[in-house]
């Protein structure tokens, strides 16, 4: 991760993946050109020189909140419905910790109110 670029690299098998810039105020699929440049100028101030071979350009939308509390617990509505959304930059990061939340709330608790990792870190809960 260079936060202060805002550019993660994430090694993979036989891969390197490249992300960075989060863009609010769009609902555009289109690939952005200047910020994929600035990726890699950005990127080479900071290490070796490499060759990027058969790179993939994408774009898409994270699941983002206003204000990046996670929404997880069951729906007020729907009794069989739990969210587990708004992870944003971090979904893999907090998977596992999410996945043993929702686990307790299916098999345990039953209730957000009897939850304190739902109260503490769900933005349902947050004023």
């Amino acid at each position: 991760m260079f936060a202060d670029l805002f550019i993660a690299v994430t090694p993979r098998k036989e891969t390197v993946r490249l992300t960075s810039k989060l863009e609010l105020g769009t609902s555009s699929e289109k690939i952005v050109k200047k910020q994929i440049n600035s990726i890699h100028k950005n990127l080479s101030l900071y290490s070796n020189p490499f060759e990027i071979k058969n790179g993939i350009e994408w774009t898409g939308f994270r699941p983002l909140t206003p204000n990046d509390m996670p929404l997880i617990g069951f729906d007020d509505t729907y009794s069989n419905l739990i969210h587990a959304t708004g992870l944003g930059w971090l979904g893999m990061t907090f998977g596992p910790a999410i996945g043993k939340i929702v686990g307790d709330l299916v098999l345990k608790d039953k209730r957000n109110e009897n939850n304190l990792d739902v109260q503490l870190f769900s933005g349902f809960y947050q004023g």
